[in-house]
């Protein structure tokens, strides 16, 4: 599998978010969604089906950065992370959040180990502290993400081993992911987190792309119930 080399990834990164100059450890948030057993689940696949030198692992929807972005980190020593997100997290979006998707307020358990629903930092920040250690091998960008996105990455030369779709829950925009990553990359491997019940869009779009031959169910496999890892 061809990967981004050395080269892309330095000229991706110098065009990404500038890092912080300084650690706040106040602002830090370890927690995350991404428990057990998915997070072991996710470092499994880093660490067993991606290249051993020189892998690229391309994410849209980095949240706080503490799932599925530092579990990929963790898992590979040598891992480069481009990592997309609007970074639009409020405490307001928090208690707003009601469709039956609720998330935390910041007076729970889990709200208050997030600094930025605490109001004390931005999400982007909370996103970088939580990467601090890995941040000469992550590219953090704040932008829009879809199709015409992946086009332009591929044209400047990204070739992701893994391609992590964790933004848009809709059925149009998460299909268009899907569709766009089968054609620019073939050879990666595409995983598209909450195919669930609590996201019927999510779970269309997946079932989609097997009927439409993008990718073979047989061949994929679904990890704790929760990502689905898409191959040819």
């Amino acid at each position: 599998m061809v990967a981004t080399n050395e080269t892309v990834f330095k000229v991706v990164k110098a065009f990404s978010e500038p890092w912080a100059a300084e650690f706040r450890q106040d602002l830090w948030s370890p927690c995350h969604l991404f428990p057990d057993p998915i997070a072991s689940e996710w470092q499994r696949v880093v660490e067993d089906y991606l290249p051993k030198e020189n892998p690229t692992y391309l994410e849209f929807g980095t949240f706080t950065g503490a799932g599925s972005t530092y579990n990929a980190l963790l898992a590979n020593p040598k891992l480069k992370v481009i990592t997309f997100d609007l970074f639009q997290l409020t405490p307001r979006y928090c208690y707003e959040f009601d469709d039956g998707h609720t998330l935390f307020d910041a007076t729970n358990a889990l709200g208050e180990k997030y600094a930025a629903v605490r109001g004390l930092c931005t999400t982007l920040q909370a996103a970088m502290y939580n990467l601090w250690d890995f941040q000469d091998r992550t590219a953090i960008f704040r932008q829009r993400t879809g199709a015409n996105l992946m086009q332009r990455l591929a044209d400047a030369g990204v070739v992701p081993d893994l391609f992590f779709i964790d933004d848009d829950h809709t059925a149009g925009p998460t299909f268009e992911r899907i569709e766009a990553a089968s054609r620019l990359w073939p050879d990666a491997l595409v995983g598209v987190d909450d195919y669930c019940s609590a996201w019927p869009a999510v779970m269309q779009s997946v079932d989609r792309a097997f009927e439409e031959g993008l990718y073979s169910k047989e061949n994929s496999e679904l990890l704790a119930d929760r990502v689905y890892l898409l191959r040819k």
